[in-house]
């Protein structure tokens, strides 16, 4: 399994698989923009599970306009798996 540590960065990254622009926050949390400049969603690293190396280890959110604060979409273990959350997702 190929595993991608997000650390913060000072630049944006684009993500191919996702297919999006990484925009660092603040600590593990990232935007992911659209190429037209639309917020897709924001993507949280979870802390690391070392009792359960399979455990999940992004939790992916977007802002709703009827609710304050952040929906949680997802938790997924992998980039992969965020892309195939956002194409199915209405959110994104």
């Amino acid at each position: 399994m190929n595993v991608t540590q997000l650390t913060p960065r000072t630049a944006p990254q684009y993500h191919k698989s996702l297919g999006l622009t990484m925009v660092p926050l603040r600590g593990s949390r990232w935007r992911l923009v659209h190429p037209d400049g639309r917020v897709a969603a924001y993507l949280d690293e979870l802390p690391a599970n070392t009792d359960d190396p399979a455990a999940d280890r992004y939790e992916l959110s977007v802002m709703r306009r009827d609710r304050r604060g952040f929906t949680s979409l997802a938790k997924v273990r992998s980039l992969d798996e965020v892309a195939q959350v956002l194409r199915y997702s209405s959110a994104a």
